[in-house]
């Protein structure tokens, strides 16, 4: 997990951030990758030496948001245990979305 937000000394008084996730789009994995990104912008911030931040994606996304894979099935409405309650919600929940007017 720790390497899914990366840190580098990129010049002197610049740091890069970067989210390395790439094969998911740079999706947040919750709670975990917020608590590595806090740690990694604190570091930034006690280092006297550093006077800028960049904050950047691995890949060709910067983040795609969170990972849904590991929201608790709550979030949707439903109670944990009871399965779908149609198979038209669980197609939607189960299959990776990709916005039809991007290349």
């Amino acid at each position: 997990m720790e390497n899914c937000v990366l840190y580098e000394i990129v010049e002197p008084h610049i740091c890069k951030i970067t989210f390395n996730r790439p094969h998911r789009g740079n999706a947040m994995l919750v709670p975990d990758m917020n608590e590595l990104f806090d740690a990694k912008l604190q570091q930034a911030q006690d280092d006297d030496d550093v006077k800028v931040v960049i904050v950047t994606g691995a890949g060709k996304h910067f983040c795609s948001g969170e990972d849904t894979r590991r929201v608790p099935i709550e979030t949707y409405g439903l109670e944990k245990g009871s399965g779908c309650r149609s198979p038209s919600v669980c197609a939607v929940f189960a299959a990776p979305m990709k916005p039809s007017n991007v290349d």
